[in-house]
């Protein structure tokens, strides 16, 4: 026979049925089943233990020195679940703060840099046969002949340089390198103009080799990080 600790204490009962469980309780050995709610999981534990009728005590006295003994037994078996808990629930906040805080300044870059946009001329200005000759090389790629096709159709329609991706990056003060899948487009950038510098496929290591050297000799610019 169990006896449901909850309903049996917890909610009005009648003199007479209480009389009757008490009764119960001294004739019978039963399962005490309680339940525990800790803040850190998302059901009850429902454990069982042994009823013994004690002399000289009530049932009731003796149920809530068994709840005790109980939840005190759980609290120090859960404590390090808890603790374990407690560490990932500050992990997490923590976590949720650093992503809030870069959601926050990727949303204000983004809306800096959509104040860039405006109306440009384009144009290709490769100041060195083998910066001329890196780019026809490149651009036989039929990938990024395509890709090279939308870089300039947008530029044309206004977008800046460094809204053109993701990773798109000032590398000077006026030069932005958009590094697209297929491509590397180098781009000096002003209110009213945009100047294709220099164009290098991203899958041919020769090509970027090439390129890194060749924008290093022309602009100083040391582009391997990018």
């Amino acid at each position: 026979m169990t006896l449901d600790v909850g309903y049996s204490y917890c909610i009005n009962l009648t003199e007479e049925e209480k009389l009757e469980i008490d009764k119960q309780v001294r004739n019978n050995r039963f399962e005490l089943k309680f339940a525990i709610f800790f803040t850190f999981l998302p059901f009850p534990i429902i454990p069982q233990v042994p009823f013994f009728p004690v002399e000289g005590f009530s049932p009731q006295q003796i149920v809530r020195n068994a709840r005790d003994r109980v939840e005190s037994a759980v609290e120090e078996r859960l404590r390090p679940l808890a603790e374990a808990v407690d560490d990932c629930r500050e992990a997490y906040n923590e976590y949720k703060e650093v992503k809030e805080t870069i959601e926050s300044n990727s949303k204000k870059k983004n809306q800096r840099n959509s104040q860039l946009n405006r109306p440009r001329s384009v144009s290709e200005s490769f100041e060195t046969n083998a910066v001329k000759k890196l780019s026809k090389t490149s651009l036989k790629n039929p990938r990024l002949q395509k890709e090279y096709e939308s870089v300039k159709a947008l530029l044309k329609e206004g977008v800046h340089p460094v809204n053109l991706s993701e990773k798109s990056t000032y590398v000077s003060s006026t030069k932005v390198l958009v590094k697209k899948p297929e491509g590397r487009y180098l781009i000096e950038v002003s209110d009213t103009s945009a100047e294709i510098v220099g164009i290098s496929s991203r899958t041919n290591q020769k090509c970027m080799s090439k390129f890194k050297k060749l924008m290093n000799e022309l602009y100083n610019l040391d582009i391997k990080g990018y």
